[in-house]
């Protein structure tokens, strides 16, 4: 998530971005007498740290294509664009 505050002229006087991340330990459920249990989540393996970085860089990276900033023919001759 990305927040912006305050009414600064330009991003030199606004400051960094700020970035919020959120780490799962685990997940809650509710047990049949409406009660939440927490169930503590495994740490994730290199493997799949690999493949959540490799889903979310080409998310980031779609973006601006998507929002019409960056055009195809240009996106295609950005390094690691294959």
């Amino acid at each position: 998530m990305v927040r912006r505050s305050g009414c600064a002229e330009s991003q030199s006087e606004r400051g960094p971005v700020p970035f919020h991340m959120l780490f799962l330990d685990g997940v809650y459920t509710t047990t049949p007498r409406g009660k939440s249990r927490f169930h503590r989540a495994n740490a994730p393996n290199q493997q799949e740290l690999t493949e959540l970085m490799h889903m979310i860089s080409h998310g980031v990276a779609g973006f601006p294509e998507r929002e019409g900033i960056l055009e195809e023919r240009l996106r295609k001759q950005l390094p690691g664009s294959g």
